[in-house]
């Protein structure tokens, strides 16, 4: 029967963040949340003041919503897997599930971005040439757009370099 770890296994690794892996992990991570975040805030903006008459999270919001949560928290764990031992640091990097996280991290999030930025583009358009306004959450939907272009392009490209 296994024994429960002891204190001592689950040692800080700080020098995880001092290489190219954690610190990119960290960016990653940081990119992820700030786009959950700013979609996160545009729909309890839209929530509390409902009268412009849109709905509250389209389906490009709630798309980019999605993914930005789902790989900022498996991106979390991993940098949280990373900085408690250093067997982890070294050998999550080359599994077969950092190099799949990586690429589909990537192609949803280039996905997201493009679907968010489009139906942004058009929704703004439409209720400016209708009603007169702006969609209330255009600004706050196309910088999540633009950073989760900017992450989906950054996590692609280290999916092909972790071959």
């Amino acid at each position: 029967m296994p024994s429960e770890p002891s204190c001592k296994e689950y040692e800080c690794n700080p020098s995880f963040l001092g290489n190219a892996t954690g610190i990119l992990k960290v960016v990653e991570t940081i990119i992820s949340l700030i786009c959950f975040g700013l979609i996160l805030h545009y729909f309890r903006a839209l929530n509390s003041d409902r009268s412009y008459g849109g709905s509250a999270l389209d389906q490009g919001a709630g798309f980019m919503f999605c993914v930005s949560f789902g790989f900022f928290l498996s991106s979390a764990l991993m940098l949280i897997g990373g900085l408690m031992h250093p067997y982890t640091a070294h050998i999550l990097p080359r599994t077969i599930f950092e190099s799949l996280h990586h690429l589909f991290a990537g192609i949803l999030f280039i996905a997201a971005s493009t679907y968010l930025l489009i139906q942004s583009l058009q929704k703004n358009n439409d209720l400016k040439a209708y009603i007169g306004i702006s969609d209330p959450g255009y600004n706050g939907k196309m910088a999540a757009a633009v950073l989760g272009m900017i992450n989906g392009i950054f996590t692609w490209t280290q999916s092909k370099s972790d071959k």
